[in-house]
């Protein structure tokens, strides 16, 4: 008598990892592998016109309800005061300017909002102009900045994208 031969099933295997692929691109796996965003904070560049100029300054990605205050201390809003002058903080979508002040080149200002934003513009600078003004001319240093979102819990983790708020 013949030998029975020994089937062995190879396409088992692969149909695991057929169905695997297929729960994870239909997203069976849920939260486990979802990406959290990051909060953003973007500081725009300069828009002059007739001796004016103006910054926005927008966010995204804000947990918790949104932001609902900013602070940056002072020292942390700088500005070339040869291009500029007369700086002064206007609060957008809410925001309220609870304290502000800039003088020789620096400054710094607290905002708050009883609603919080979770992604749009949140204040404006707004300045004369004495010369060609440009990104870069005015800064936020991040070391200066704290922002709390709508929970009054301290936001750690944001970052500044290179990106420009119109």
């Amino acid at each position: 008598m013949g030998q029975r031969r020994r089937t062995t099933r190879k396409h088992v295997p692969a149909a695991g990892f057929m169905i695997l692929l297929a729960c994870a691109l239909a997203g069976c796996f849920g939260p486990w592998f979802a990406s959290v965003p990051v909060p953003k904070l973007y500081l725009g560049e300069p828009n002059i016109e007739n001796g004016q100029g103006t910054v926005l300054v927008s966010v995204a990605s804000i947990p918790n309800g949104g932001l609902a205050a900013i602070q940056v201390d002072p020292g942390g809003l700088l500005y070339d005061e040869e291009k500029l002058s007369n700086l002064v903080v206007e609060g957008l979508n809410g925001f309220a300017v609870l304290i502000q002040q800039s003088a020789d080149g620096e400054g710094g200002f607290i905002l708050m909002n009883t609603s919080g934003v979770e992604s749009g513009l949140i204040l404006r600078l707004t300045f004369e102009t004495h010369g060609n003004v440009r990104y870069g001319d005015i800064r936020l240093l991040v070391d200066s900045i704290i922002l709390v979102d709508d929970a009054l819990l301290l936001i750690d983790d944001w970052n500044t994208p290179a990106y420009y708020a119109r």
